[in-house]
């Protein structure tokens, strides 16, 4: 039986059409992004997702989970800091990834502006972008160099990412699922 769990979700374009969730363990909060037709609506929750409040809503962070049209970047959308509540890094339709170190209040672009973000994930002070039709990219959380990974069998329509003990996989669409050893050290 499901129930729902989005109380205070329905202000806003968009804003029933969610794109991805995440959570931070350490607090128990629960963050969201929601939104159609290029605007973005991100969202906080701090009751297990009973009832939510707006953190932020503009085109400055795009995202897009209604209609048909595929591909569409929802899922891993969002990373949390472990160690920071606060700081949060999000994969946009279009804006590239952008950086909010006030829980979602406010938004600074990170790295690849102008990208359509397919997911986000962040490690051991990396964050790491699957970019539709551009490859997977790795950026230090406080914005340093921006590196494309490349090479022999580099995943170039990237549809997710995630990492596990320094080692990046990628849901690489139809070249199966790649894998980056050392992935906070692999050169370019």
């Amino acid at each position: 039986t499901w129930a729902a769990s989005s109380k205070g979700l329905f202000q806003g374009t968009g804003s029933r059409a969610v794109a991805a969730l995440a959570y931070h363990s350490g607090s128990g909060t629960l963050y969201g992004i929601s939104g159609g037709s290029g605007t973005g609506n991100f969202w906080k929750s701090t009751d297990n997702g009973a009832t939510w409040t707006s953190q932020h809503s503009s085109t400055g962070i795009p995202v897009e989970a209604t209609g048909t049209v595929y591909p569409r970047a929802v899922g891993r959308l969002i990373a949390v800091n472990p160690a920071n509540v606060n700081t949060l890094y999000l994969g946009t339709n279009g804006a590239g990834v952008k950086k909010s170190t006030d829980g979602g209040t406010s938004w600074t672009q990170l790295m690849l502006s102008g990208a359509v973000i397919r997911g986000v994930v962040l490690d051991s002070g990396f964050i790491y972008a699957a970019a539709e039709g551009g490859g997977v990219y790795r950026c230090t959380t406080s914005g340093g160099a921006v590196t494309q990974f490349t090479g022999t069998n580099n995943p170039g329509n990237p549809e997710e990412v995630f990492v596990l003990a320094n080692t990046l996989y990628v849901a690489a669409n139809t070249a199966g699922v790649r894998r980056l050893d050392n992935a906070s050290t692999a050169a370019a």
